[in-house]
């Protein structure tokens, strides 16, 4: 009967790090079916199992596998029981499953295989027997899109228009609880009227009977422009409380309702422009090249029911182009009185 000789290692009773190879083995012998009989079994609790035996209690090993060449620490065993019997076939088995998984792997994407390029050149062909012009896919957007906010937090008090509404160039949309600021523009209005009437009667004092100091005269003229200038200041102040539209387009976003607080330069309303709109591409060099700027060029643009053409010229072509892609981008304004394009839909650009 063969035996297989493994050495065993015995830790320190200290639990360090380190190791030391002891000089005895352990002896286990395979039986005639290739299991080993009865081997040591890991148990996690300190009493003792019944079968155990008091001669394999305590132990510490340490197991080295040959077959893996890897350490395995094993904690003190606490009894026996057979292992079971491992078919060699079983082992190489996934081995083989995995060798023949990845030639098929390899052969698919292998570039001097005929098949692998089969798809691609039936895409290639049935565009160009279709007789398709080249197009470029692209994105629309509105011709202005911008998101209004106030430069100072307070309490929304008024929205004086609903989404979806159309407003023109200096609209008031939001309103901002003002009280106190109206207040402070009543009082420095009045402060800036008993300056001026200070100033102007020192200042007829001393051109006619010359009973005050000129130095009096400067210092009340100085402090009538401080009042001015505070005056002016609270009035900013005030027309900071409201939030008025800088273009005229359609309200498409209201995110906060009525008595909500909002932040300094927080979003309060999106308003766009979709008179006319732009088509946004990104194309090769070589593409780029035959187009110049005012150039007319014929678009395709989805308008939810389907594509619809529309004639619109080149308003920019980037100077340079993308260092990761090497793609240029492009865009083409498009007249859209209608609001037939919804900007955000796909459209094709198509070269001649």
């Amino acid at each position: 009967m063969k035996k297989n000789i493994y050495p065993m290692n015995v830790l320190s009773p200290s639990a360090s790090i380190e190791t030391r190879l002891s000089e005895s083995f352990h002896v286990a012998e395979r039986r005639a079916d290739g299991s080993r009989g009865l081997q040591p079994t890991v148990f996690g609790r300190t009493e003792l199992r019944r079968g155990a035996t008091p001669d394999g209690c305590g132990r510490r090993r340490r197991l080295f596998n040959r077959r893996s060449a890897t350490t395995l620490f094993l904690m003190p065993d606490r009894g026996l029981k057979p292992t079971a019997t491992v078919n060699p076939s079983l082992r190489e088995e996934p081995a083989n499953t995995n060798r023949h998984r990845l030639q098929t792997a390899r052969n698919a994407f292998n570039p001097f295989n005929p098949f692998a390029l089969l798809p691609l050149l039936l895409l290639t062909t049935s565009g160009v027997f279709a007789g398709d012009l080249p197009a470029v896919i692209g994105i629309t957007e509105p011709f202005l899109d911008v998101r209004l906010s106030a430069s100072v937090p307070g309490i929304i008090t008024a929205r004086k228009f609903k989404e979806g509404e159309f407003v023109k160039e200096g609209d008031l949309i939001i309103e901002l609880d003002k009280r106190l600021e109206e207040l402070e523009v009543e009082r420095r209005q009045l402060v800036v009227e008993a300056r001026r009437v200070d100033y102007e009667g020192t200042a007829k004092l001393f051109k006619t009977t010359k009973g005050t100091s000129k130095e009096e005269m400067d210092k009340k003229e100085s402090d009538y422009k401080l009042a001015v200038v505070e005056h002016l200041m609270a009035e900013e102040q005030l027309r900071r409380r409201v939030v008025k539209c800088p273009l005229a387009g359609t309200i498409v976003e209201l995110p906060l309702q009525t008595g909500e607080s909002c932040q300094p330069y927080q979003a309060v309303a999106r308003v766009v422009d979709t008179r006319r709109s732009y088509f946004v591409a990104n194309l090769d060099a070589k593409s780029a090249a035959t187009l110049k700027l005012e150039q007319p060029i014929q678009l395709e643009v989805d308008t939810g029911a389907g594509l619809e053409q529309v004639t619109g010229a080149i308003t920019f072509l980037s100077p340079v182009a993308d260092p990761a892609s090497g793609l240029i981008k492009i865009k083409a304004v498009f007249e859209n009185p209608a609001g037939k394009f919804r900007p955000g839909l796909a459209g094709k650009l198509h070269l001649k």
